[in-house]
């Protein structure tokens, strides 16, 4: 009897048994949720690291080349710029359409050049790029939808499909407005460039916009969904049919919009 008794006692019982995985099951959702925050907050530092980078870039080459580089959508601007820089040039303008020139004017002109200053676009003999692309991240849009597969260069300038630049592991590109385009600039149908909050002199158009006379980049964050923009820091950064932009990451911010609200 006793022997018995010594042997029962050595196991479990059904009860703790359940208390055991109860308690099991709680360590493990709170390691699996730390250890997603871990994630996504080296994901935006990750982020707002190339953010700085490309900003940078920008700057050194409006110090180089007098101007930041304009939108694609614009050919006035860029026929002026293209002038400044290559005089010489015989190649077609660069162009993008409206649509889509947020996002693929970043990679042009930070991208590689002809160094033959007649054939800038199309010629041979490529510089260096001014910012260091990531191959993985570089891709364009087809039917909606993200794609890396190469590309054909034949023809018409106008009839080049143009790269995008995506933040890592992410879907959508970063965008680029440039400050020349902000009252018409647009991109994913509804995203807009950033108003400020509080407008100091109402007189001048330009003290509307976040960064005026500068440009603003805007990454999507980790939903994928870019919202309308909206008026920094105070927001509201929603929009009714096209997702939240709370968790945009922009160079102004520095960091996700939610987290500079004041």
């Amino acid at each position: 009897m006793r022997a018995a008794r010594r042997r029962a006692s050595v196991g479990f019982t059904l009860v703790e048994l359940l208390v055991v995985t109860v308690i099991l099951g709680m360590l493990a959702a709170i390691s699996a949720r730390v250890a997603f925050t871990v994630i996504a907050t080296a994901k935006v530092a990750q982020i707002t690291t190339e953010l700085k980078l490309l900003e940078t870039a920008l700057k050194d080459y409006q110090i180089e080349f007098g101007s930041y580089p304009p939108m694609l959508s614009d050919e006035e601007a860029v026929r002026r710029h293209v002038d400044r820089r290559w005089p010489e040039s015989l190649d077609d303008l660069p162009f993008s359409e409206f649509e889509t020139a947020p996002a693929e004017s970043l990679v042009f002109w930070l991208g590689k050049f002809s160094n033959d200053p007649e054939r800038p676009f199309s010629g041979n003999d490529r510089g260096a790029a001014r910012f260091d692309f990531v191959e993985q991240q570089l891709g364009y849009e087809r039917d909606g939808e993200r794609t890396d597969e190469p590309r054909r260069g034949e023809g018409n300038l106008r009839n080049l499909v143009y790269w995008m630049y995506y933040p890592p592991k992410l879907f959508k590109p970063y965008v680029y407005f440039e400050s020349r385009s902000y009252e018409t600039a647009r991109y994913d149908e509804a995203l807009r460039p950033y108003r400020k909050s509080k407008v100091i002199d109402v007189s001048d158009p330009s003290d509307i916009y976040v960064n005026p006379g500068s440009f603003q980049i805007i990454c999507a964050g980790s939903d994928n969904e870019y919202g309308s923009g909206g008026k920094y820091p105070d927001g509201p950064y929603d929009t009714e049919n096209r997702g939240r932009g709370d968790d945009n990451i922009t160079n102004f911010s520095g960091r996700k919009l939610e987290d500079a609200k004041p």
